[in-house]
């Protein structure tokens, strides 16, 4: 009757090794700190939070000038 809970397609879990997930906590003058350069990996993803109290468009792109230029940042912030 319910047949697609006997679904025949067999999943497989492909699960990465040695991915780290790194978190970091800067302060706005941290950015340029060297902090980011002593993680011994090559971001490939950055994912931040600005306060609204800060300017959000000169934070990313403090953060742009310190991280490899192939990785993906992406931050967000509320409306206060």
């Amino acid at each position: 009757m319910f047949s697609f809970f006997k679904s025949q397609t067999k999943i497989s879990s492909q699960v990465a090794t040695n991915t780290p997930v790194v978190t970091l906590v800067l302060s706005q003058s941290q950015i340029h700190s060297g902090k980011l350069n002593t993680l011994g990996i090559s971001p490939k993803m950055v994912i931040g939070y600005v306060p609204p109290s800060l300017d959000f468009s000169h934070i990313s792109m403090e953060l742009k000038k310190v991280l490899p230029l192939d990785t993906v940042l992406v931050l967000s912030s509320t409306a206060g």
